[in-house]
């Protein structure tokens, strides 16, 4: 059976080798932080892109709050299972406040996103600072 993109590849491989990793961070290069089976991946990311389609249309842009890890990745192609349009940036530098806000501003105004998806951490700090 030939596949047509990456789409089709991982839901293919989530039907016949679910147990099997389909991607390993390294934490620092070289230590294993966290991995995830195709199984896992298609299951996380079909969750993630319901979301995305109860909220955004097909082509609608959603930006990627996600420090580099498998949460990024999981966002990224649940952005493509949903057919919205992902653009990737790193959460704010807390050491550098000012500047990474200042960053993020611009991208959210060049991109005008549907939504904003952010990692647990970022997002429980940003509700924590609103508090």
């Amino acid at each position: 059976m030939k596949t047509k993109n990456i789409i089709e590849i991982i839901q293919n491989f989530a039907k016949t080798q679910a147990e099997k990793t389909a991607y390993v961070f390294l934490e620092d290069g070289i230590n294993i932080k966290e991995t995830l089976t195709y199984g896992q991946l298609d299951q996380r990311v079909r969750i993630i892109a319901a979301y995305l389609q109860q909220n955004c249309l097909p082509g609608d842009r959603v930006l990627l709050l996600f420090s580099p890890g498998l949460e990024y990745i999981t966002a990224f192609f649940a952005c493509m299972y949903a057919k919205v349009i992902a653009v990737p940036s790193y959460p704010p530098d807390p050491t550098n406040l000012h500047r990474s806000l200042q960053r993020l501003n611009l991208m959210i105004s060049d991109s005008s996103p549907t939504m904003i998806l952010s990692e647990r951490l970022s997002s429980q700090a940003a509700k924590a600072k609103k508090e």
